[in-house]
């Protein structure tokens, strides 16, 4: 059986070697798969897992888990600023290619989410569970409120700061609720967060809400899944099939709280805007009274801090 010599510098040294089998090659080829290779963009800094499917030249695919590490932010609810110790915070993306009319082959987000985490993802079977904030369902999707980023933005650009800016948006009553020490305080005002962040920046770990001391769930704990189920649902969830009419008004993105329904006001084209308004002007016809000024939502004891008028 034949030796083989290594020379390592000034190193030299032998191993020995022995044959598994030998085939001729012209018989070895049809017997390897042949995969041809995948070609994607730069990767977001802040991704953590990435999934690509180019199956459907039409409509392409994109799942991405992008991470933001925890700290002690800034952030604001309503009119008062709040200073908050945030945990281990992942946003799952969803891009697709085939869903923006407007802009045909372009990456459009098909579905954005918000999940917290009270250990730093490790793999697959680590936990994870929505994010309690306001601004966004009880799926974990998200609706921006103030924040946003120009769709003409590379996909890496977009992803990466719609990750770093989510907690800069202004969260809101009318959007949803949300809070950590609600279990406690049975509040969903910040006030509880503010003063426990103020005291320790790592205030995050103690959430009641992450599970009770002997390890059991509580009826107001954070509902925890794996990563590994987070993302086979994402994956294997089919494509929805789009009827195509011309000039129709796309479904409306619910909960219809007003920065969901700005954003999908703002991607009408000029005719499904001249629909929609012929649409709502039949309705007051009919009932001057269809429309109503949504209720004050009254909050007790905000915490925070106020905010100044801006100029």
């Amino acid at each position: 059986m034949p030796d083989r010599v290594i020379i390592e510098g000034d190193l030299v040294r032998t191993e020995h070697y022995e044959y598994g089998s030998e085939v001729r090659l012209e018989d070895l080829l049809p017997q390897i798969e042949h995969r041809p290779p995948v070609f994607m963009g730069i990767i977001p800094k802040t991704t953590h897992f990435l999934y690509w499917d180019e199956s459907n030249p039409q409509d392409k695919r994109a799942l991405i888990l992008s991470e933001l590490a925890p700290g002690v932010r800034r952030c604001r609810y309503d009119r008062r600023a709040y200073t908050l110790s945030i945990p281990w915070t992942y946003f799952l993306y969803q891009f697709r290619t085939g869903n923006d009319p407007l802009r045909p082959g372009a990456w459009a987000a098909s579905d954005n989410r918000v999940f917290w985490a009270r250990e730093q993802i490790t793999s697959l079977d680590s936990q994870i569970g929505r994010a309690l904030v306001p601004n966004c369902n009880a799926q974990g999707s998200i609706c921006y409120g103030n924040t946003g980023v120009p769709v003409n933005l590379p996909l890496a650009a977009r992803v990466d700061r719609l990750t770093h800016e989510f907690y800069a948006t202004t969260f809101m009553h009318d959007s949803g609720a949300g809070s950590p020490w609600g279990s406690e305080t049975g509040s969903t005002s910040w006030a509880r967060w503010h003063e426990e962040s103020r005291n320790d920046p790592v205030a995050w770990q103690r959430f009641p809400e992450w599970g009770l001391p002997d390890g059991r769930r509580g009826t107001a704990a954070i509902p925890l899944r794996t990563v590994r189920e987070l993302l086979t649902e994402a994956i294997t969830a089919e494509r929805p099939t789009t009827i195509e009419v011309n000039d129709h008004i796309p479904d409306m993105v619910m909960p219809a709280t007003f920065g969901m329904a700005e954003q999908w006001a703002r991607g009408l084209d000029p005719t499904q805007r001249h629909r929609l308004r012929r649409a709502l002007d039949i309705i007051a016809g009919e009932d001057p009274n269809a429309e109503a000024e949504p209720a004050p939502v009254p909050v007790e004891d905000p915490g925070g801090e106020p905010i100044e008028d801006e100029a």
